[in-house]
Formats: C-alpha cells, structure tokens, sequence
C-alpha cells in the first residue's frame, strides 16, 4: 500500500475498530516544513505481540531511526528529537485475529511541533508518558489526561489502571491564617437549564471483592452548609453522629426535631413533639423492641385505628389487632385486655392491689364500687351491685345499693345495706334510731343468739336475804289492774318503744327466780301441812 503523507505543523489520524484488518500493512509520513522535532503521541489498543506500530524519524537524506514499537494495549509520547519535522508511521497486523473478532479499538496518532528553545510543546494535546513534575503555575486551556489519551468526555481525566495506589494524591499544608481547600468543588447549574443533575463531586465504585468506598475521610469533620445529605445504599457510621450539633458520647444526638417515615409516607409536620413518626392509616405497629432470640414488644396503635397500643409484636401490622394495653384516643379510656374500654379504666380479667385501690369523690352519693354479674338479666336479680360512701339526706354511711337491669325508676333500686359512720347498722334500712346500734327492716332467724351486758345487772340479786319479795297478793292486785306483771313493759310500751332484748332477758330471768322463791315458800307450807294433817 502506498504511504499517505500528511503536510502539516500538526495533526491527528487514527484506525478505528471497523477498519482494522486482517494482514495490513499501513505507513503514514508527515511533512511539517519545519525545522523543529515532532513530538507524537500515541493510544493503541491492538492484538499483542502479533500487530505492532513504528514510529520513526526521518532525517534530511530521508535515513530512517525507530524511536518507538507499541504492541498491544499501550498510550505515551514520544519525540523525533531530529530538527527535521519528519517521521513516518508503520502499521501491520498479521492474518491470526480480526480486529472485529477480538475488540481491539485500533490506535489513535496526535503529532505537532517541539519548540526546543522555550520548552513549549506547540500540538493539539499534551500528552506526558513518563513521571512530571511541575513547580509554579500552569494553564491549560483544553482538556488534560493522565495516564490516558483524551477522549473529549471530561476537562480532567486522570486513569489508573493496574499502576499506582493513588489514582489523584492531593497534599495542601495551611502555613497561614486563612481556609485551605485539599479539593474546592464549585459546580453552577446554569438558569436556562430546566433539568438535568448538578454534581460538584462524583465518585463511581465498583469491583467484586473488598470493601468498596465511594469516599473515605479520615481526620476531620465532613459538614454540609448547604443543601441536603442523601444516601441511597446502606451506611455504616462506626463513630458518634450529630445532628444539629456537636457529637457527644451518644451513638446519635440530634438537637432539633427528627421524624421518620417509610418510602412513599411524608411525615406529620403539624403535631408537636421532637420525635415524630408517621405510617399509613391502615397500619399498627410503630416501635419494636426487641430481645435477642425472643418474641418482641410492640408499640404503636390498632391496626387501622388511633387507639394507642403496647403488645406483643406480629409478623405484620395486619394482626396488631388484640394488644395488652390501649388507650382510645376519643375518650382517653385506658384498657387491660380489650381494645374496646367503656371506662376511664376498663380491665377484662383480674386485678390485684397490694396496697391501697383509693376511689375519690363528692357530693351525696360521693362515689361508688360497682360489681356487675351479666348472668342476671330478670326483675329483681341484682345484676348491679354498688357500693357508696354518702352523705346529706342519705346520712353519713357507707351504703350497699342493689339494682337489676331496669333500675331506678321502676325496677330494682334499694340500699340493701347501710353502716353509718358512727358504727350502727342498718339492714333493709338507712333509718336507724340513735339509740340503736342495729336496724333491721323484716324478720330475723338465727340459730343461736349471745347477749353480753356491758354494765352489771344481771338479776341473781334475787336470791339475796336482802331481797324484798313482793306478797302475791299484791302481785295479784298489781296484775288485774295493768294487765302485765311488775317490771315488764306493757304491750302499748312494746309496740311504741320496741322490745330489749338484753333488757327483756334480765327482766324474764328476775321473775323466774322471784317465781322460784314464791314456789319454794310454798312447798314449805305445803310440808308443814301435811305434818299438821298427820299427827
């Protein structure tokens, strides 16, 4: 194949995928009309060992000196060094691998001018393949690529790939006393752009093996002024966090108010309150606590409803339906056991106090016990029993109430029971005459009754030599005048007064010990008639 010559001070060409043959053979001459070396630069990416490019210089007798073969996948720069501004290309490849076939990209040749007398190298590109070093200020106007040739994709392009441990290493001292920036990133989405995102830094990692860090800071603060910190993937925080203020010896502090919310839920800003968190209406559990290895506690609401809720946790919030405690939301009622409580305090099952149940109150029936039983549902059957500490017309008592289901009017409504704050009792009765100590409303029946006086009195004085004994003459005069005998009350006194029975007791025992004395002293009279009769 012929040589194509190219006459110019710079330049570029290139053999890209598609055209990059089996068995070529390929040269490239370039005629800069200068007297100044050629500074070339090469990125080849070819079948190694197998396909190769030369590069060499041309002197003025048209002598040819190899500067440089690349095989393989290969990018620097070389230089003629000949102050001829000529060199010459050759490419071959052999006959064993289609480019096609093996996905090599070819190669692509930049060349311009060396101006030797003030170091500047006059081409499109600055291409560097050794170790630089640059002390003072540089410019570049276009584009910059290290380890790589420039693709045009970015302004810098730094590519490392299998040779340094730091792809970019950046080192900044603060001798003085002003900000110091190891990166400064300003990145200005322009007003006539309408969408589009904006990155002032971004970093892309990816690989099978290892940890992979996007960013890793070590020493330092990382702050956020501006603007929000998002995180897509999991984080891992090893040290204290602080959100709006100082990290202290907290795993997480946060000085403001901090709300939660699953993905697709925005959180309730209009309640009060520093921790905030907010789940769909049809959901129940909110917080899980949970002990290693054992069924958790759940706190939260109702699924579906407002009724604040602790229970044992469930699989889903579906079946966080019949917790221990609840307290409703529309009432305030507290319930133990039901998610239904019709009271201030509503417990399905048993209560134990160990020490004081206090029940405060006012007014005339002040407040009260209730013990209800379901099971009686009839007239008269006390599904209700309530127990009040009263006052004013109903006197000053603890009082028994029964009720059935009509109640007060028309069914049953009664004191069953009434102890006074003075310590009398009144049974079927609260009307209780102050000298008495028990009432009774009906009958009484008992199998043993015990009278104990608590004053002396009782009537074995009878038995005494002091003791008068009326004549029954005049207890006979005294009985067919007021019907009753000496010292017991008349049935008009019963009946007005009531009857004593301690009193009555004592009163019936002095007559059974008079009417014993009157039998004795007739049984004396008795034998001493029938003496008189014998003799």
């Amino acid at each position: 194949m012929l040589a194509t010559t190219i006459n110019a001070t710079s330049g570029s060409f290139s053999i890209n995928q598609s055209q990059y043959l089996d068995n070529m053979y390929q040269e490239w001459v370039i005629e800069s009309g200068q007297n100044f070396p050629l500074l070339i630069s090469y990125e080849v990416d070819t079948e190694g060992s197998c396909d190769f490019l030369y590069i060499y210089a041309i002197d003025n007798y048209d002598n040819l000196q190899l500067i440089k073969t690349v095989t393989g996948s290969d990018a620097g720069v070389c230089s003629t060094q000949l102050p001829t501004g000529r060199a010459l290309v050759v490419f071959e490849t052999d006959g064993s691998v289609c480019g096609a076939d093996g996905g090599y990209q070819g190669f692509t040749i930049n060349f311009g001018l060396e101006n030797q007398q003030n170091d500047t190298h006059i081409i499109n590109r600055l291409y560097v393949k050794e170790n630089s070093f640059v002390n003072g200020s540089s410019s570049v106007i276009g584009n910059l690529s290290i380890g790589k040739l420039h693709d045009g994709s970015s302004s810098v392009d730094i590519y490392n790939n299998n040779k340094n441990q730091f792809g970019l290493y950046l080192y900044s001292n603060k001798p003085w006393a002003s900000d110091t920036y190891g990166i400064y990133s300003r990145t200005l989405n322009g007003t006539g752009s309408s969408s589009g995102n904006v990155y002032g830094l971004y970093s892309s990692v990816a690989g099978s093996t290892g940890k992979k860090w996007a960013g890793y800071f070590k020493g330092g603060d990382v702050e956020v002024s501006e603007g929000n910190l998002k995180v897509n993937g999991n984080s891992l925080l090893q040290g204290n966090v602080g959100i709006g203020t100082t990290p202290s010896t907290e795993k997480l502090s946060v000085a403001g108010r901090f709300t939660i919310a699953p993905s697709g839920t925005s959180p309730d800003n209009g309640y009060c309150g520093n921790i905030v968190i907010t789940k769909p209406a049809a959901s129940g559990q909110y917080i899980n606590l949970i002990r290693a290895a054992q069924h958790p506690w759940s706190i939260g609401t109702v699924y579906n409803t407002s009724k604040f809720a602790i229970g044992t946790g469930v699989i889903n919030d579906a079946n966080f339906t019949n917790p221990y405690f609840v307290i409703a939301q529309e009432t305030g009622n507290v319930g133990i056991g039901t998610t239904t409580p019709g009271y201030k305090l509503d417990v399905a099952g048993s209560a134990r106090v160990n020490s004081q149940l206090i029940i405060n109150g006012s007014g005339q029936e002040g407040v009260s016990l209730n013990i209800l039983n379901s099971s009686k549902t009839g007239a008269g059957e006390a599904s209700r029993w309530a127990i009040y500490n009263m006052c004013g017309t109903y006197g000053n008592s603890l009082q028994f109430w029964a009720y059935d289901n009509t109640g007060c009017p028309g069914g049953l409504c009664n004191s069953r029971l009434t102890l006074m704050d003075d310590g009398k009792v009144g049974i079927g009765t609260s009307v209780i005459p102050s000298d008495y100590k028990l009432a009774v409303a009906g009958k009484i029946i008992a199998e043993e009754v015990v009278v104990k006086l608590q004053s002396a009195g009782w009537p074995d004085y009878v038995f005494d030599q002091n003791y008068l004994l009326k004549p029954l003459l005049e207890v006979e005069q005294f009985v067919k005048t007021n019907k009753h005998l000496p010292g017991i009350p008349s049935a008009s006194q019963v009946e007005e007064k009531g009857l004593s029975m301690g009193e009555m007791q004592n009163k019936l025992l002095q007559k059974i010990e008079e009417l014993t004395l009157y039998i004795i002293e007739q049984q004396k009279q008795i034998d001493e008639l029938k003496k008189q009769v014998v003799k």
